[in-house]
C-alpha cells in the first residue's frame, strides 16, 4: 500500500469538480464576478497552504465518507449552495470520471500527467492572485512529490486508486451513449491506439546467447500494428502532456467553436446534476479527522 496516493486522489477530483460547477455556473448564466467568486473561494481553499501541506504528508487513502465530506464542505465553503442530492451527484460524477481516466492510463507515469492536466485547468481558473499562487504551489509540490518516483510506486500508487473505486459502479449517461461504460457500471478499456511509453513494437524475436547477447533478430508479420509508443509527458506548466485525459471534456476545441466530442450529452447529463444549485449571499464567518478539521478550521 502506498502513502502517496491521497493527493493524487483529491486533487484530480477536484479539478473535476471545478469543471462541473463551471459549466452549471455558465449554463444557469450566472454574472461573471459571482461565478468567479465561488470558482475562486473553492479552490482557495482547496489549495490554502495548511491544507495542502497536511494532504501531501505520507498517509493511507482515507476512508470514502471521509474524502465525501471534505468535498461536501469544500462545496459549501463559497456562496453556493446544493442540496445533498445535487451534491451526491456531483461526488458520484466526480468519481466515475476519475476512475475512468486511472483506468485509461496506459503508462504508470501517466497518472502524473492526468493530474498536471487538471492542475493546469485550476490555474487558469484562477482569477485572485492569491489563489494562483496557491494552485501553483500544489503544482509545484505534485512535480516534486511524483516526478522522479520509479514506475514501480507510481503503479503502487495507481492500484490504490483503483481500489478503492473498486465497487464505485455508478452508471453515467455520458460514458454510456458513448459506449465508454458497460451496463454493468464497469467501463470498456480501450486497446487501440499507440503503445504505452518504452515499450517496443511487436513484430521482433531476438535470440540471446548464454551472455545475454544478442545473436540474431528476425520479424513475422502482425496483423494490426499499434501505434508507435507514446511520447513522454512534460512536467511544464501547460506543457505537453501526451494524452487528454484530465482536461475538461465540456471545453470548446483549441482553435475553434465546435464542442468537443461529448459536449452535448455533458451539458445535459450535469443540468441534471446540478440543477438545484443556487448562489446567496456569502455564509456567516463564525489522524483521518486531520484534514476534516483543517477545512473546517480554514472556511471558518
Amino acid at each position: 500500500m502506498s502513502l502517496k496516493a491521497m493527493p493524487l486522489l483529491f486533487l484530480n477530483m477536484g479539478g473535476e469538480m471545478i469543471y462541473i460547477l463551471d459549466q452549471r455556473l455558465r449554463a444557469q448564466e450566472i454574472h461573471q464576478a459571482k461565478a468567479e467568486k465561488v470558482l475562486d473561494d473553492i479552490l482557495g481553499l482547496m489549495c490554502t497552504s495548511r491544507f495542502i501541506e497536511e494532504l501531501f504528508r505520507p498517509q493511507s487513502i482515507y476512508s470514502a465518507q471521509s474524502l465525501r465530506t471534505i468535498f461536501y464542505r469544500l462545496a459549501h465553503s463559497s456562496i453556493m449552495r446544493l442540496n445533498k442530492q445535487s451534491m451526491d451527484k456531483l461526488y458520484d460524477l466526480m468519481a466515475m470520471v476519475f476512475k475512468y481516466q486511472v483506468e485509461q492510463c496506459s503508462h504508470p507515469r501517466q497518472l502524473l500527467m492526468v493530474t498536471l492536466n487538471h492542475l493546469d485547468s485550476m490555474a487558469r481558473f484562477a482569477t485572485a492572485p492569491r489563489v494562483s499562487k496557491q494552485v501553483q504551489t500544489a503544482y509545484d509540490l505534485a512535480v516534486q512529490c511524483y516526478g522522479n518516483l520509479p514506475e514501480g510506486e507510481m503503479q503502487d500508487i495507481r492500484y490504490d486508486i483503483l481500489n478503492f473505486f473498486l465497487d464505485y459502479r455508478v452508471k453515467v449517461s455520458i460514458f454510456l451513449k458513448e459506449k465508454r461504460q458497460n451496463p454493468s457500471g464497469t467501463f470498456v478499456i480501450d486497446v487501440t491506439g499507440p503503445l504505452p511509453e518504452g515499450v517496443s513494437m511487436p513484430g521482433e524475436i531476438r535470440y540471446f546467447d548464454e551472455r545475454g547477447e544478442i545473436t540474431s533478430t528476425c520479424r513475422y508479420p502482425c496483423k494490426e500494428l499499434p501505434g508507435e509508443p507514446s511520447r513522454s509527458g512534460s512536467l511544464a506548466q501547460n506543457g505537453d502532456r501526451g494524452t487528454t485525459l484530465g482536461t475538461n471534456i465540456g471545453a470548446a476545441a483549441d482553435g475553434g467553436n465546435q464542442p468537443v466530442q461529448g459536449t452535448r450529452a455533458r451539458s445535459d447529463h450535469l443540468q441534471k446534476v446540478m440543477e438545484d444549485m443556487t448562489i446567496g449571499e456569502p455564509p456567516a464567518s463564525g489522524g483521518q479527522q486531520d484534514l476534516l478539521n483543517m477545512m473546517d478550521a480554514l472556511s471558518e
